[in-house]
């Protein structure tokens, strides 16, 4: 992803299983939510400690290193350009007004772990999930 697409956006997961430098993004906001345990990130020089499902905003061009982590973990990754999406960590059986799709953490008996899937305002999230949401969509 460079930064110069309107409005597209990127979601992945990445295994972390030791300290290291992230890839640069230059134009690109990121927001990332680990998975599984606690990390430590230094982003442009200022530690932060970011916990199991919360997530942590940042620009794609920030020197950022993985310097710390209690345990080999998931990093649930969103890059987006253009308009700022949200990335939340919600709970089986919340609902949503409006389009979004989640990224399943924990699986159920109608998602794996880490299926990307579309929300249906009509029906709950079937399992834990970090949902992506289009404000203002």
């Amino acid at each position: 992803m460079t930064g110069d697409e309107p409005d597209a956006w990127k979601l992945s997961v990445a295994r972390l299983t030791a300290p290291a430098p992230f890839s640069l993004f230059p134009g690109v906001h990121r927001t990332l939510v680990p998975w599984g345990g606690d990390i430590r990130l230094e982003i442009d020089g200022r530690t932060h400690d970011v916990r199991h499902g919360d997530a942590v905003r940042f620009s794609g061009q920030a020197q950022t290193h993985l310097v710390a982590l209690d345990r080999p973990c998931h990093a649930v990754n969103l890059l987006a350009s253009g308009s700022e999406p949200t990335l939340v960590t919600v709970a089986a059986g919340a609902r949503f007004d409006d389009a979004a799709i989640a990224l399943v953490t924990e699986a159920s008996d109608v998602a794996a772990r880490f299926d990307v899937i579309r929300l249906d305002p009509r029906e709950p999230l079937p399992s834990i999930g970090v949902v992506v949401r289009f404000d203002g969509d």
